[in-house]
């Protein structure tokens, strides 16, 4: 694929994934004893959520997938990978095991099915500071390239798609008569690139991790 197409199709997926994680979390309803009192907003929820956990395996999970980031990137693996986990703040260990989380959910739960006592996506916090590092390299090579660039941050989409879901939800959730879930806080993160502390909306969508990992 030319190299043009390759980034814009990368920055479609990270859109994409953003927009999906917004949309889940606009979409949560309350819970009612402890169960979901309408089946169509709990499967609108997790539907979304497991697009943005597709979007984020094609960047970070399988090494085959056109969209990956050594595909995108892959004159200097070593450099892309040690720059995205200091801005991260994690540590190599911890992200492997982030991203075989991640994989686990992908191929048993949602490309495929693997009958399992417990299935659950995990917190989504490291999903999202990884697209946004992915999503600002490539901002970087499309301007090397002359192309145009977005002034938005990965953040800034987030928070946008968050507010936009946000008013078009309160409407829906009003005319259906189903009480909404608590809103997402947000929090001040800080993330290499410009605007560092651009605001970020909690990514803990699902409260709890996949128990195989």
């Amino acid at each position: 694929m030319d190299r043009t197409k390759l980034l814009a199709c990368a920055e479609m997926n990270c859109i994409s994934f953003v927009n999906n994680l917004a949309l889940s979390g606009a979409t949560r309803e309350q819970l009612g004893r402890g169960r979901v009192l309408s089946n169509f907003w709990s499967q609108i929820s997790r539907n979304a959520l497991d697009l943005a956990v597709l979007d984020w395996c094609h960047a970070f999970g399988q090494q085959n997938d056109a969209l990956h980031w050594k595909k995108v990137f892959p004159d200097d693996e070593d450099t892309f990978r040690e720059n995205m986990l200091t801005s991260m703040e994690v540590s190599f260990d911890e992200f492997k095991q982030f991203r075989e989380q991640m994989k686990v959910c992908r191929d048993k739960d949602l490309a495929h099915l693997e009958l399992r006592n417990i299935s659950m996506i995990p917190a989504m916090n490291k999903a999202i500071h990884s697209m946004v590092f992915y999503y600002h390299q490539i901002q970087c090579a499309k301007r090397e390239l002359g192309m145009h660039c977005r002034d938005q941050t990965l953040y800034e989409w987030f928070d946008s798609a968050s507010a936009r879901f946000d008013r078009d939800a309160e409407l829906a959730f009003g005319a259906t008569g189903t009480p909404r879930g608590p809103n997402i806080p947000k929090r001040r993160q800080r993330c290499a690139g410009p605007r560092t502390d651009e605001s970020l909306a909690s990514a803990d969508l699902t409260t709890s991790e996949d128990p195989s990992c």
